[in-house]
């Protein structure tokens, strides 16, 4: 294990907080496994690149208008279509999203074809030396956005009226009618929230690596992996999850033992030992690392 390792964990560990985070708000408001969230974070990612070909957009400056296109696409998908079947088990719900992510991401074939795409800017190898790493910084700057996100919904959903709202939701749905909370505008509100979110990693991450329509669906896998690992209900759980995913993730992928011919490389393993380092920890603390007891 180097210091590279560790920052190239911490960078990659803050986007996946920030993709956790808005799957987080959906599972532990409106119970539902969002499925759509890959397909979110991929179109995203399409918005900044387009934006870059055609407009000369940087994509720091693609972001706000990528999270406002998306969140109304959430509204549109949640009141349109989640809405009919919110009350419907969580089984049907997850199919109901399994199959919208395959549509999206066949849509997403069709429209930007499965030829690689990537965004590349001026700044794309400007870096500076922290000591013996190499730090990036378009990669700094993107984890420095995903932890202003993730405070500034923190604010939001601890000092405003619609976040308390929001939060009394997922605390108690009946109690929360009973109190005058209009529910349906609340769902509405917090997919699209999560869209936003989705939108923002999306575009963030387009210019880590080339892309296809087809490379985002893992990111399904990370955000349900960082929820469940950080504790579901948690923003600084989906933050500190990501964080721990990111930083295992950099490490084992590292680590080889032995030497010459006889060298055993971890890096094969490393998604293995990742879900056991996770099933450990949910041995320990069934409801994640900062999840409430309700959350189990």
């Amino acid at each position: 294990m180097s210091l590279q390792d560790v920052i190239s964990g911490l960078l990659l560990g803050g986007m996946l907080g920030l993709i956790g985070l808005g799957f987080s708000l959906v599972w532990g408001i409106l119970n539902i496994v969002n499925l759509v969230h890959a397909p979110t974070i991929m179109f995203g990612a399409y918005i900044a690149y387009y934006s870059l070909e055609y407009l000369k957009l940087d994509p720091f400056i693609t972001l706000p208008f990528a999270m406002l296109i998306m969140a109304a696409f959430g509204v549109l998908l949640q009141k349109f279509l989640i809405n009919r079947i919110i009350k419907a088990s969580l089984l049907l719900t997850f199919l109901l999203t399994f199959g919208l992510e395959v549509m999206l991401v066949n849509i997403g074939r069709l429209l930007f074809t499965g030829t690689q795409r990537s965004v590349k800017t001026d700044y794309d190898s400007a870096s500076f030396t922290f000591f013996s790493a190499e730090v990036s910084y378009k990669k700094l700057a993107g984890l420095g956005v995903a932890l202003a996100l993730t405070y500034l919904l923190y604010l939001f959903m601890s000092r405003t009226k619609l976040g308390n709202a929001i939060r009394a939701t997922s605390m108690d749905l009946n109690a929360a009618r009973l109190m005058g909370i209009n529910i349906g505008n609340i769902y509405v509100l917090t997919f699209a929230i999560s869209s936003a979110l989705a939108a923002a990693a999306g575009v963030l991450l387009s210019s880590w690596s080339a892309f296809t329509p087809d490379d985002f669906g893992r990111y399904n896998i990370r955000a349900f992996a960082v929820v469940v690992l950080g504790g579901l209900g948690s923003i600084p759980g989906a933050l500190l999850g990501g964080l721990a995913f990111g930083l295992i993730s950099e490490v084992v992928g590292s680590i080889t033992i032995g030497s010459g011919l006889d060298a055993f490389s971890l890096s094969p393993w490393k998604e293995g030992i990742l879900f056991a380092a996770l099933v450990l920890v949910l041995i320990v603390r069934p409801q994640g690392l900062m999840g409430k007891q309700g959350y189990k």
